[in-house]
């Protein structure tokens, strides 16, 4: 079987491209299994992510500019496997145990796609900082959006902790 037939079988892919829902008996036999361990990792993950971001603040706030591509690399390698992780272990295994309970499904897809703006914020900040540098001339502007990522960051993950997290069971 090739990759790709694998990955669409996977994933419940048929050959319309269409996301197939579980059957009922296909509940007990999930495809994404549970990981006692993935709450604790992606909670590291957002511990490691706040720090990174705590990094680059004071990297600028020095004036310590040549340090700052390899930080934003860093933390943006560091943000994309998190996202990578949360989507191909968290929300497919809860999304699937939820199949069947329309309210708490809408709940976590709306996270989803809340992740998914915050993600394209944090891949544009990234990209336009990359392109231009950070250097004195716009230090300011630099932190005045890296804070904005912070807060918008740090509101997600304690958004997610709380209330998603908890969703996640075997």
């Amino acid at each position: 079987m090739g990759a790709m037939s694998w990955a669409q079988d996977w994933l419940g892919l048929g050959d319309s491209n269409e996301a197939r829902a579980p059957a009922p008996a296909a509940l007990d036999n999930a495809r994404f299994g549970y990981s006692p361990e993935l709450i604790g990792n992606l909670k590291d993950d957002h511990a490691d992510l706040l720090r990174r971001h705590g990094e680059l603040e004071q990297l600028a706030v020095k004036g310590q500019y040549g340090a700052i591509p390899m930080a934003l690399s860093g933390f943006k390698n560091k943000f994309d496997l998190h996202i990578l992780h949360e989507n191909l272990q968290f929300y497919c295994h809860v999304e699937e145990r939820l199949a069947r309970r329309a309210a708490e499904l809408a709940v976590v897809r709306e996270f989803r796609t809340e992740m998914n703006a915050l993600a394209r914020g944090v891949v544009n900040f990234v990209k336009k900082y990359r392109a231009e540098g950070v250097r004195q001339q716009n230090r300011d502007a630099f932190l005045v959006e890296l804070r904005s990522v912070g807060g918008l960051l740090g509101q997600r993950v304690d958004r997610e902790e709380k209330s998603l997290y908890p969703l996640y069971a075997p």
